[in-house]
């Protein structure tokens, strides 16, 4: 975010991308496996810890959507200007800023060190 430069910007953006198919699909076999476990141990899905699990899963794959449109548009548009002279922009700069994206990415890594403690140390 420090660079003013718009190709080394929609190159950080692009170097998410692959990760993207690698998480999701790790979600589905934790999921598929996590329901598995528990029903090999005999835990009550509706237990508090596991609902609140559900809740912040389903919360990181909603987010995580809106939060990655916002991503692709920028990238997008970084990659646009840097075919166009890769001179700064302002646009570009908002957008790289701007605080609800910046919070929803945050709530996404929050959400999931909260899951990794909810699955490590369940109450």
């Amino acid at each position: 975010m420090q660079s003013e430069r718009p190709a080394e910007i929609a190159l950080l953006l692009r170097a998410g991308r692959p990760a993207v198919p690698l998480i999701a699909s790790g979600l589905v076999l934790a999921l598929v496996f996590g329901f598995l476990l528990a029903d090999h141990l005999g835990i009550d899905l509706g237990s508090t810890w596991l609902t609140a699990t559900f809740v912040l899963l389903g919360w990181t794959v909603v987010v995580g959507g809106v939060a990655g449109r916002q991503d692709r548009h920028t990238r997008e548009l970084a990659e646009q200007l840097a075919a166009k002279g890769n001179a700064a922009s302002s646009d570009l700069n908002r957008r790289l800023r701007n605080h609800l994206n910046l919070a929803l990415n945050a709530s996404l890594l929050v959400a999931t060190v909260a899951i990794v403690a909810l699955m490590v140390w369940k109450p």
